[in-house]
């Protein structure tokens, strides 16, 4: 795998594309902010399609290395170095590339990763066009050491679920829901006591996406019953292949999730988080979903910090009176 990479390093194209670069930076050396170039090309552009793929392999690099530095540094002195060099590309030179940004040695390993999540880029539909100019060109053959899972619409199929018909009264509220997931990734949290209906609302939304799919706006929806440990209960009802970039268990559902969210508009619905005294366990789950890029709605008894709470109240005489008759099975 590394040594087509380094072919591909090696390529006309390649080159082109980092002499535009050599070419930009002479005009403006602030150029060599990463953003700053990919804002130079057209998002449907192969060449910032190239970049993006670049970049966010390195972020999955860094994220599965764990190593500790400032993203922005390494973001701007790793391109600049990648793109500004001038000598022959081989896994020594790409390993000083590497050192210079993340201020150690790095090994033939990193690199496999770095190519690999790379290639795993190039599997999305947003690279698809840098994916096809790739092989048009023959310029690079090996492929990711994972396939892409296709997931459906649900992606939590085995999430429990109650059909509309069970659930009566709060449509306007479901309503008001459905109106306010048009906007760009919102965090919404439904509050209120104990019984008073957080769950069935999530329910009645969950199922009303589910029947009209193609006008939800979202690429992917799921419902999880959270039980006080999030990436196990996002386990349990996620559909994910049970091994994924070599992982497995509730590490491997959880990366998956990350990855899908990374590339589509996804919906997690997050039902009965109830016990929030413990901070630990709440600030464990805070943290997974702030690494999501994802629109999230989720019930609690207490308020979770940079979500928009939405207090459920009481119903209306008249709705409760409904409810009652059909549970004394008189309608």
């Amino acid at each position: 795998m590394l040594e087509a990479f380094v072919q591909f390093l090696q390529s006309p194209e390649f080159l082109s594309f980092a002499a535009t670069y050599g070419a930009m930076k002479l005009l403006d050396a602030s150029i060599s902010k990463v953003k700053q170039f990919k804002r130079s090309f057209k998002k449907s552009s192969h060449e910032w399609q190239l970049i993006d793929s670049l970049e966010q392999a390195l972020f999955e690099t860094e994220k599965s290395s764990k190593w500790k530095h400032d993203t922005n540094a390494i973001n701007e002195s790793f391109f600049d170095s990648l793109f500004t060099f001038s000598g022959t590309f081989s896994s020594d030179s790409i390993a000083q590339i590497f050192k210079k940004a993340v201020g150690h040695d790095v090994t033939n390993d990193d690199i496999e990763l770095w190519i690999d999540n790379f290639l795993k880029q190039l599997s999305f539909d947003e690279h698809q066009e840098l994916r096809e100019y790739i092989k048009l060109h023959h310029l690079l053959t090996v492929e990711p050491s994972w396939k892409p899972w296709e997931s459906s619409y649900d992606i939590t199929s085995r999430a429990p679920r109650w059909e509309n018909k069970e659930i009566i009264c709060r449509d306007e509220f479901t309503e008001m829901l459905c109106q306010e997931l048009s906007i760009e990734y919102p965090h919404i949290q439904l509050v209120g006591m104990g019984g008073i209906g957080k769950t069935e609302i999530l329910n009645k939304l969950y199922i009303r996406l589910l029947k009209n799919c193609g006008a939800s706006g979202f690429d992917h929806v799921g419902f999880v019953n959270y039980e006080g440990a999030i990436e196990l209960d996002i386990e349990q009802r996620l559909d994910y292949p049970k091994e994924y970039k070599g992982l497995q268990g509730p590490e491997a559902a959880v990366s998956y999730l990350h990855d899908l969210c990374a590339n589509k508009r996804v919906l997690l619905i997050i039902d009965d988080i109830r016990d929030c005294r413990s901070s630990l366990k709440f600030n464990s789950l805070l943290e997974v979903l702030r690494s999501l890029q994802v629109a999230i709605v989720l019930a609690s008894r207490a308020a979770a910090p940079q979500f928009d709470i939405r207090k459920v109240g009481f119903l209306p005489t008249k709705a409760c009176i409904e409810i009652f008759t059909k549970q004394r099975g008189e309608i």
